[in-house]
């Protein structure tokens, strides 16, 4: 959104706009609000469910135009003519609309983080149960703990992969308006370039690219999961004695956990990545250089690092945020670990979605408050991070806040006046 201000628009396709709404959106002239939004999300899901593939570029409707200094491009990526014809699917033009839109999108996204935890919580309830009864299971500490983390490692993978599955189709696909996309011209042509090269061949310095139809997509998002979950599995796995598989907490109480999962989440991990910057040895030595890559990054390349990276990022957003919201808040129950880590999740892809997605605030289960503390800025913030190297080291935005990082570089697109940091 802020590189369309900026006048970077990528070419549309030769045809026309297909709907009304690309058109000119929806008014206040309407004669009932009620049924225009019945109506727009009737269009929405339609065209979602028989795949219209939307022109890219700027979608109009909602978006902060900024000044006009061009951003570095990135190697063998050429900027688009400013005179380049747009189009899109805009958001509407009523701000009521606007606004049942976005209740809409976080009612989805709420229900599908809070059945996915049901589903996983039903499914192995009666396996920890097991585990914790059979008298096979007790007389061996090693049948013990293989008994508690096989179960655990199979919850870790089914739930990064369903989201970050989730995320990465969702940023990438026409579904959303087309500007809620960062440098999506530079993406683009990254896939575009990578479609016509030799999978083999060797990657350069922009990062890797990605498109669904690479036939290495799947295989590598399958065996990261795979890697990323097996530390995530052993460093919850040891709270997982002191969890309650029968005993319910109060429901109140499952969004203040919730929401402070992602603090104490964004806190720990703002400690590991700002050292890695702050000191060359660390950031070499835990191999941090890899995902940095990853120039443009995709949901799911949240978690592609290296080794010792990932161990520390895992511990950090697991068994420490575990630790921390046990001794604040009291003992989880099963499903209250499930929904908090996936929250978790959702935000470690969402910031690497290079989308501003409509259903991610921060704050999932009181969106306003996410927007006041401008938690919701978190995925530009995190692809500024990505496109420079410097700044905005935490996932949330709130540690940020705290320790005065959470800025713009000086050559992102209207934020002049930030000073410029070091860059390795």
């Amino acid at each position: 959104r802020l590189l369309a201000g900026a006048g970077f628009r990528p070419e549309s396709p030769s045809r026309s706009l297909f709907s009304p709404l690309a058109r000119g959106g929806i008014h206040q002239s309407s004669p009932s609000r009620l049924a225009s939004i019945a109506m727009y999300v009737s269009q929405f899901l339609r065209d979602a469910v028989v795949g219209r593939h939307f022109t890219s570029g700027h979608g109009g409707g909602r978006s902060t135009h900024v000044d006009d200094r061009p951003r570095d491009e990135a190697p063998g990526v050429t900027k688009p003519s400013k005179n380049a014809e747009f189009g899109g699917y805009p958001w509407p033009d009523s701000f009521l609309l606007w606004l049942g839109l976005h209740a809409l999108f976080y009612v989805m996204e709420n229900g599908f983080q809070i059945l996915l935890a049901y589903a996983l919580t039903v499914t192995f309830t009666p396996v920890y149960l097991w585990a914790f009864a059979s008298e096979w299971v007790n007389s061996n500490a090693f049948l013990y703990w293989l008994a508690l983390s096989v179960p655990t490692y199979i919850i870790s993978m089914v739930e990064y992969f369903a989201i970050s599955t989730m995320v990465d189709f969702l940023a990438d696909s026409d579904i959303f308006p087309t500007s809620i996309r960062f440098s999506s011209h530079k993406r683009d042509q990254l896939r575009a370039r990578k479609t016509d090269t030799e999978a083999d061949q060797p990657q350069d310095d922009v990062g890797v690219s990605f498109d669904y139809s690479y036939r290495n997509y799947f295989r590598n998002h399958l065996l990261y999961t795979v890697r990323w979950s097996l530390p995530v599995a052993i460093g919850s796995v040891i709270w997982l004695p002191r969890f309650h598989l029968t005993h319910r907490n109060p429901l109140w109480m499952v969004p203040i956990k919730v929401q402070f999962a992602l603090i104490f989440a964004d806190c720990v991990y703002y400690c590991v990545h700002y050292s890695q910057h702050r000191w060359r040895w660390m950031y070499k030595w835990t191999d941090h250089t890899y995902h940095h890559t990853f120039t443009y990054p995709w949901g799911s390349a949240g978690t592609w690092l290296g080794t010792l990276d990932l161990m520390l990022s895992a511990f950090s957003m697991g068994s420490i945020n575990v630790f921390l919201i046990e001794m604040m808040l009291g003992r989880l129950t099963l499903f209250e670990y499930i929904l908090m880590i996936n929250y978790v999740f959702e935000m470690v892809c969402v910031d690497h979605a290079g989308s501003e997605l409509p259903f991610w605030s921060g704050c999932p289960f009181f969106p306003p408050l996410g927007y006041l503390m401008g938690f919701d800025k978190s995925t530009a913030l995190h692809e500024a991070h990505h496109n420079f190297n410097r700044y905005s080291y935490g996932l949330l935005g709130f540690a940020d806040w705290i320790a005065g990082t959470r800025m713009f570089p000086t050559e992102y697109p209207g934020h002049p006046e930030h000073p410029k940091g070091k860059q390795f």
